[in-house]
This record gives structure tokens, C-alpha cells and sequence, in this order.
């Protein structure tokens, strides 16, 4: 088993009603012991006095966690914005490097348009791997992939790789942090 967290902003008046949103959730599409058995510690809620909504931070432990977070964040997206599933925010420094200052970086390529059936290429490491919208490093990750995720690379360009995941999500890694699948 490998210990995960799931992260949730919910519109709610109460911690109590957060959770319980929460908790209806999972217990409707995801951590289900037949497709993808997991085990759930207890959650917290934390009040965001800024947003008015809560933050419920649920621990775990699962066989496979990549699937439990495609799961929650899939199942999450059918809320209408009461429940957002929250990617934990990249650490700084982890992006490839960019152009040598002052130079004028070439624009992104644009997104590739996969070809044919999903074919997983690669796998995030072990330690999960901060995403961006484009290979910018300026820019702030805007998703954390999962460790052993299975992504599709569709293009590199220069430390970058353009990875496709089995949900259709695009973004850009620092390629040196993707494990080559053999075969």
C-alpha cells in the first residue's frame, strides 16, 4: 500500500457539512473496494475566511493511488465548482530550466493532438512530478501528477516532455523525472 492525500475545496457552511459532501462523494466514485481499493484515514476541514468555502484534506493508503486521484478528481469535476479537487502546489525550483537570461524563449509548441488510441510511454517517478500548462518555467505548475502515474509522451522539447494521461489532461514535466516503460 502507498500513502497518498486527497486535497478538496468545498463550498459548505459547516466542517461538518464539508466532509459529509465530501464523504458522499467518495462513497459514490472512488476508494471503492472493487475497482480501486483504498483505505481513508480521518479527514480535516480548515475554513478559508477569504473564500468562505473549506479545505478537507483526506489521508490514505491504496494499491494503486494514481487511480483513486483520477477518480476523485474526475468525480469532482460532476459538482458544478461546490466540490474542486486541489492538486498539492509544486515545489520551487522544480522546473527544467528555461532560456539563459535575457534571451527571447521561443513560443510553445502548441498542444499535440494524440494520434490514434492512448499508449502509455512513460511513468511519473516515485516522488510525483509538478505539471505545467506550457514549458515555461516562469510560470507556476498548475497540477502535481501522481507517482507512478502511466503518461503518453506526445513531444519533447528540449527538457520538457508534452505527457498525455489516460483522463485526455495535457500538460508539460521536466522529462529527466519520467521512467521509460520497457516493451
Amino acid at each position: 500500500m502507498t500513502a497518498f492525500t486527497l486535497n478538496f475545496d468545498v463550498k459548505s457552511d459547516t466542517a461538518e457539512g464539508a466532509i459529509a459532501a465530501v464523504d458522499a462523494l467518495r462513497a459514490s466514485s472512488f476508494g471503492q473496494p472493487v475497482s480501486d481499493p483504498a483505505t481513508f484515514g480521518p479527514p480535516t476541514a480548515r475554513r478559508d475566511d477569504a473564500t468562505g468555502r473549506w479545505s478537507v484534506v483526506y489521508p490514505g493508503d491504496a494499491e494503486n493511488p494514481a487511480m483513486i486521484v483520477v477518480a476523485a478528481a474526475a468525480a469532482a469535476g460532476g459538482t458544478n465548482g461546490d466540490i474542486v479537487f486541489v492538486t498539492p502546489s509544486a515545489q520551487p525550483g522544480t522546473a527544467p530550466t528555461g532560456p539563459p537570461t535575457g534571451a527571447v524563449p521561443p513560443p510553445p509548441p502548441p498542444p499535440m493532438a494524440p494520434v490514434g488510441p492512448w499508449k502509455p510511454s512513460h511513468l511519473v517517478s516515485g516522488r510525483g512530478l509538478p505539471a505545467w500548462e506550457s514549458p515555461d518555467p516562469t510560470k507556476p505548475a498548475v497540477a502535481t501528477l501522481p507517482p507512478w502515474l502511466e503518461v503518453q509522451v506526445l513531444n519533447e522539447v528540449g527538457a520538457w516532455a508534452n505527457v498525455l494521461c489516460l483522463n485526455g489532461w495535457q500538460g508539460w514535466v521536466d522529462a529527466r523525472q519520467l521512467i521509460k516503460r520497457a516493451g
